[in-house]
């Protein structure tokens, strides 16, 4: 009986640590796409001071969540987003109406991927 309350209880931590865990990535990927969507409208409008501005303010979202994320998932699909991340600044830099918009398109998909990888479904179990 003993054995099966310490099972029980390593697995409601487990649980618990896994909803905490998916919890912060959706919270935090949404403020990264929400922030990466306003940069693409700036660009939409010919915007580009303030898509520069906007891009560094993704950056620094990053920069901070990105020392989180590296303990919760998977160290590629984290350099995947800093490589985006580098693209859309250097695109955004010179203007470059297309391949920004199709960068940051990329970046918010692999940024919402992470989430969809890490929530907890029957797909994400097999």
């Amino acid at each position: 009986m003993k054995k099966f309350i310490i099972s029980l209880i390593a697995l409601l931590a487990i649980i618990v640590s896994s909803s905490m865990t998916v919890r912060y990535i959706h919270s935090s990927s949404s403020k990264i796409v929400e922030s990466i969507e306003y940069a693409s409208s700036l660009i939409n409008n010919g915007k580009w001071i303030e898509a520069k501005s906007a891009i560094d303010d993704i950056n620094s979202k990053w920069d901070d969540t990105e020392k989180s994320w590296a303990l919760l998932t998977d160290h590629i699909e984290i350099d995947n987003i800093e490589i985006s991340m580098l693209k859309s600044k250097e695109y955004i830099r010179t203007k470059n109406l297309p391949l920004s918009l199709s960068e940051l398109e990329n970046l918010k998909f692999m940024i919402e991927h992470i989430y969809e990888k890490e929530k907890f479904n029957l797909k994400n179990i097999f």
